[in-house]
């Protein structure tokens, strides 16, 4: 959705919007008084309202085209109280990915195997992508069964995906920081909020948009416990429900991450009296209100070419977080579990990507342990 001021101050919101009996795109548009949060969210709800007079069911079984398909399937979303609005938004976005790589007046019942993968060879050059756009016209295909406006999409079987090269990307060791090259990122960074915002990431495993939206009565120092309730979408700009059920959790304060807490308040509490700001939040630009997601993840990764020369996401603290754990266990002696890590973290207990790390670290420090016992002579 965008907008444009109108010569009597008023505010006029456009939004893109799939045609559900003809398959075209069109514009629809609502004039609001002004531009603020709840008008953007109110001409947001009268667009998809508009957009739905549109999304009539066609009349016959399996003429629906793509770009009705498509259509539909976002107004469904947008219509759906359950569906966070984000998520809607990057349904959207990925969708006109697949309208214009399938084509709008296309019939989906007509659709192959053999098709698809003809149209992602013409428009997508790397597996990595045509298996990503596979994955959304798998969801929309399935999606357009279930609701009916399909009667077979046995196809969907053949529509196997790419084999992906080796790249820098699936190499376990560049999903975390070793200790020292985190280490050197913190104590390269210039600007103090940051080097607390990222070691604070790497001492919990909490994600990114869950330190955005964290309270301050969320971190409970008496009892040890920072509560996870909520997270800010990079997408929508709101504060929501986590992302999955396990996000819901309580994380226990060591004592590393008291006395950076401790440090925190200080910091945050001179920064409100200087700039003249009250807020609930733990942590805050200058003006008290909440960090913006492209903010914190452009410096960390311009700062981190800089420093380790390797791009580095605020992500991959959480995973740095899994390492730790790891390597403290290996230090003191302490067993702990992958379900135990998992849980701190927000992930299930069948995370792949923890259970990776996991099993990656342990049998690297069990390497290590070997390697001492090579040399030993006991006689």
């Amino acid at each position: 959705m965008w907008q444009q001021v109108q010569d009597n101050g008023k505010v006029r919101f456009f939004e893109r919007f799939t045609d559900a009996t003809t398959g075209r795109e069109r514009v629809l548009s609502v004039t609001m008084d002004k531009d603020t949060k709840a008008t953007r969210k109110a001409a947001l709800a009268a667009l998809t309202k508009k957009s739905a007079k549109m999304g009539a069911r066609p009349a016959a079984k399996d003429e629906v085209t793509v770009g009705q398909l498509a259509g539909l399937r976002v107004a469904s979303q947008r219509s759906n109280p359950d569906v966070k609005t984000s998520t809607s938004i990057t349904s959207d976005m990925a969708l006109r990915g697949v309208i214009k790589i399938l084509g709008a007046d296309t019939k989906a019942s007509k659709l192959t195997a053999k098709y698809v993968r003809s149209r992602l060879d013409f428009f997508e050059t790397d597996a990595v992508t045509k298996n990503g756009r596979i994955k959304h016209i798998r969801s929309l295909i399935r999606w357009g069964y279930n609701e009916g406006y399909l009667s077979d999409i046995s196809w969907l079987g053949k529509l196997h995906k790419y084999k992906e090269p080796i790249t820098y990307r699936e190499r376990i060791e560049d999903f975390y920081l070793e200790k020292q090259d985190l280490l050197q990122l913190l104590n390269g960074l210039r600007m103090k909020d940051r080097v607390y915002i990222f070691k604070f990431l790497a001492l919990t495993g909490m994600r990114l948009g869950e330190l955005i939206a964290l309270k301050k009565t969320d971190v409970g120092t008496k009892k040890r416990i920072i509560r996870i309730s909520c997270a800010m979408s990079a997408v929508s700009g709101e504060i929501t429900t986590p992302k999955n059920a396990y996000s819901v959790r309580e994380i226990y304060i060591q004592d590393e991450l008291l006395e950076l807490i401790e440090e925190m308040r200080d910091f945050w509490d001179l920064q409100a009296s200087f700039h003249h700001y009250e807020t609930n939040l733990f942590v805050s630009n200058t003006k008290g209100q909440p960090y913006k997601h492209a903010t914190l993840e452009t410096y960390l990764r311009e700062n981190a070419l800089r420093i380790l020369g390797r791009n580095v996401h605020p992500h991959m603290l959480r995973h740095t977080h899994v390492s730790l754990l790891i390597e403290a266990a290996e230090l003191e002696g302490r067993d702990i579990k992958l379900k135990e890590i998992a849980a701190r973290i927000g992930h299930g207990a069948d995370s792949k990507i923890t259970e990776r790390i996991y099993f990656h670290k342990t049998k690297k420090l069990q390497e290590a342990r070997n390697e001492k016992m090579r040399t030993v002579r006991l006689l």
